[in-house]
């Protein structure tokens, strides 16, 4: 089990530093505009970006959908957006 978060760690620093190629200034920007965002949050909106589903979000978090539904449920809180938004056309536009 730990091993397995060594790996998702690892996994998330290394796609962490490609996106961060493609998209310039996205984290900096997210935390500037919401800086109450955790680092998780900021993980899953890299996740959303890049067009994964929640399932497959879920799968790279080791979380279940339900806690992955309700983790963009609080993140569409924190950035003051309609409950029922499309979460991925906002941040596209970031």
């Amino acid at each position: 089990m730990i091993s397995d978060n060594i790996n998702l760690d690892s996994d998330w620093d290394q796609l962490k530093i490609h996106f961060e190629k493609v998209n310039t200034g996205f984290f900096e920007k997210l935390q500037q505009l919401y800086p109450e965002l955790s680092q998780g949050d900021l993980k899953v909106c890299a996740y959303i970006k890049i067009k994964l589903s929640s399932k497959e979000i879920a799968h790279m978090m080791n979380i279940s959908l339900a806690g992955i539904n309700k983790r963009l449920y609080r993140i569409r809180k924190k950035m003051n957006l309609p409950v029922h938004s499309n979460i991925a056309e906002y941040l596209d536009k970031i």
